[in-house]
């Protein structure tokens, strides 16, 4: 019996359930932006990543999901796969090419199936075009099945749906739909927002921003809806101890998701108390999400305090006689109260509620980090780091998936232009189906757009467009993604890693001392408390309440003194070197030396070094330094974050806005229009001028035909109801 379930009913009919309705493909609307945006963007200009082997990244993806679902660990998953078979009539052979995408909307086959028939009519118009079959991949992380859709036209379409784990056929349902839509949010908002999980030929379309208030509303509430299934989603541990009903994916999205667009928080509130009421046997887990939900939304403090005592007050009036499987919830609310009052400073009601989280479980980071984060705002420096000695240690590096991805890109398709610009390794018949399927292209303008066997077709002028943003360090550099991206010494040439002139300051960013998620967290609670009192005190304190394991192990017999002394964890042992070279590194470096002449690169990694030890002047003269250099996108996220923390005082607004805008630029060439910084920094400057003054002040540092302008003026058009 065949897999696949040939259907000749039309698309559009198809529905994600009483929530979220999908409209005829014909009506002019999008869903995530897409149609709409290609309308505009014309981009169906599309990254194409050239197979080797016809159909390899399809049999890669299913070996990947089958790996990850079997050993538990499939994460949010890999990205969409857009997979298209091409025929050279010429020399009859099929080719196979595809990309990766996020944010279109899966809550049917009517999305999927637009953009399918969307890339076929984006093609130059031959023949050949009849002969384009397209096949798109989603996960399911509720169900563990990948969704697939074979396609050939509006009306020859097959649907059908894959066990990650047994092989088996799965019938679609609605409910299997509806988990898919949700997933497919799920893994828009975790990707957008970090670097680390990106590959080459990625797309990323913006989930409901152009669809109007009540699509976003439907977003919402089925993230809420979810929320007693959040734990299927898994959790990233290098953020967190292991997956609870508060910390994992769906949490994190839904709350990411309220952050770009907090207009949404008041519903988020509304829908999460109509789910207590209708849901009574998950009364707990809503309730807790909805004082997080008023907490983070910054305008409802008192709603945050009535939700936390209510919640407190139901389900754990005597929290000593819970039970082991209710323990978790307890924490996961303690965390947030916890949380909350470090958010007003309010170390002395903090401390004891962090004491207790950590007294009842003793292996939850943030626990720990909380009443490290306590101990500080008090002064009590000695129980800080022996509170940070008592921290687990999280997981390093990245995601599974996201390294067994970039590996395979990396390794077959994709070559890093390494400073020098883009080099191809197509062969001629490649190359002669690439030239005849990629509108408005010619020889030369594909030789300035294939990095190995990637080809990035610019998007059209209009989409986002600064010229030497596009024709400098996107052309330079390329996208800037992977667990790499922390800096910017595996995108530039060799010649230029060995042209700078500090080792000290190369070797203090290099690969071999990059520091994991968690462990990035510890050292800045280190540098909070160096930063108050000083090195010289630090290591008196460090000295009286700790014995080194170079100490234990080299002692022949056991020093009374140091029975009295904690040893201290080899982790932790370690972040102190970390820190010492650091702020070695930082108290050396010839600022002020009249005609320094550092390469931008050069500028960078001194200034990434002195953010990391809190010299925020220097740190900050040298990032813009490196940009002035040559723009980067490592220099501008981490000014840019700066500026949403309220660090970055010092600055124009202008200064400001052009970085925004130049960033935009960058993430626009490689595909990304969800752009959640960009979005943040827009709302933070509306938040204090009027909108029109912010558009006005932005259309008067370019030239009226600048690319980038219409993409600005539709992120600013976007926070009209968001």
């Amino acid at each position: 019996m065949s897999i696949w379930q040939w259907r000749s009913t039309s698309a559009h009919s198809a529905s994600m359930g009483s929530q979220v309705s999908l409209h005829d493909s014909s009506v002019d609307r999008s869903h995530s932006g897409t149609p709409e945006a290609g309308r505009r963007y014309n981009t169906l200009e599309h990254p194409r990543i050239i197979e080797r082997h016809f159909g390899e990244a399809v049999r890669a993806r299913w070996k990947l999901l089958r790996k990850l679902s079997g050993s538990g660990q499939l994460d949010v998953g890999p990205p969409d796969l857009v997979h298209v078979t091409g025929y050279d009539r010429y020399h009859q052979v099929q080719i196979g090419e595809h990309h990766y995408i996020t944010g279109l909307d899966v809550s049917s086959e009517a999305m999927p199936i637009a953009y399918m028939n969307t890339l076929r009519l984006g093609r130059k118009h031959t023949e050949d075009e009849d002969d384009l079959v397209c096949t798109f991949c989603t996960v399911n992380l509720f169900s563990k099945v990948d969704v697939r859709i074979r396609f050939e036209s509006e009306r020859a379409f097959q649907v059908y749906a894959v066990d990650c784990g047994s092989d088996e056929q799965v019938q679609m349902s609605d409910g299997l739909w509806e988990e898919t839509f949700v997933s497919g949010c799920i893994r828009s908002m975790v990707i957008n927002s970090d670097r680390r999980r990106k590959v080459p030929g990625l797309i990323e379309y913006p989930i409901g921003a152009e669809n109007g208030r009540s699509y976003s509303e439907n977003v919402v509430f089925l993230l809420c809806k979810y929320l007693p299934r959040a734990k299927d989603t898994g959790v990233d541990l290098t953020v967190h101890t292991s997956v609870t009903s508060l910390q994992n994916y769906l949490a994190d999205a839904l709350l990411k998701f309220l952050s770009i667009n907090p207009g949404l928080f008041t519903y988020a509130i509304e829908c999460l108390q109509q789910l207590i009421e209708g849901d009574p046997a998950n009364d707990f887990i809503y309730r807790l999400m909805q004082a997080k939900v008023a907490i983070c939304s910054n305008s409802n403090e008192l709603k945050a305090v009535q939700f936390l005592n209510s919640t407190v007050t139901r389900f754990l009036p005597n929290i000593a006689a819970l039970h082991n499987r209710d323990l978790q919830n307890a924490i996961d609310l303690l965390n947030v109260q916890v949380g909350f009052l470090l958010q007003k400073e309010d170390y002395e009601f903090a401390l004891p509620l962090a004491q207790k989280a950590t007294s009842l479980v003793h292996d939850n980071f943030l626990s720990w980090e909380q009443l490290a984060t306590c101990y500080i705002g008090l002064g009590q420096y000695d129980e800080a780091l022996l509170a940070i000695n008592c921290m687990p240690r999280l997981a390093q590096g990245t995601p599974g998936y996201a390294a067994s991805m970039i590996d395979l890109i990396d390794s077959n398709y994709y070559k890093r232009p390494m400073s020098l610009g883009p080099t191809s390794d197509l062969y001629s018949v490649e190359t002669n189906y690439i030239s005849h399927s990629v509108p408005h292209s010619n020889h030369l303008a594909l030789q300035t757009m294939i990095y190995g066997r990637t080809v990035m077709s610019r998007p059209s002028t209009a989409a986002g467009c600064i010229e030497e943003i596009w024709n400098g360090p996107c052309m330079k550099l390329g996208p800037i993604y992977g667990p790499d991206s922390f800096n910017l010494l595996a995108f530039v040439s060799p010649s230029e890693n060995n042209a700078i002139k500090d080792r000290g300051v190369l070797q203090r960013n290099s690969s071999s001392t990059r520091l994991s998620g968690g462990d990035e967290r510890v050292y800045s609670l280190l540098m909070d408390i160096v930063a108050r009192i000083g090195w010289n005190r630090f290591l008196d304190i460090r000295a009286r309440i700790f014995v080194m394991r170079s100490e234990h192990s080299t002692s022949p017999t056991v020093v009374p003194e140091l029975k009295q002394k904690r040893l201290c964890e080899k982790w932790l042992d370690e972040l102190f070197l970390n820190l010492y070279e650091d702020l070695r590194v930082s108290a050396n470096s010839p600022l002020h030396t009249q005609d320094l002449q550092n390469s931008g690169l050069e500028w960078q990694l001194l200034g990434l070094t002195l953010l990391r030890t809190r010299y925020m002047d220097e740190a900050v003269a040298c990032l813009r330094t490196s940009i002035l250099v040559r723009f980067d996108v490592i220099s501008a996220h981490k000014l840019l974050h700066l500026f949403l923390d309220g660090s970055l005082t010092t600055l124009d607004t202008d200064v400001i806005l052009r970085l925004v805008v130049a960033n935009a630029a960058y993430a626009a060439r490689f595909y990304d229009w969800c752009q959640t910084l960009t979005i943040l920094v827009l709302r933070r400057f509306c938040e204090v001028h009027p909108k029109d003054v912010i558009r006005s002040r932005i259309h008067g540092l370019y030239p009226p035909d600048t690319g980038i302008l219409p993409l600005i003026d539709r992120f600013l058009d976007r926070l009209d109801f968001i």
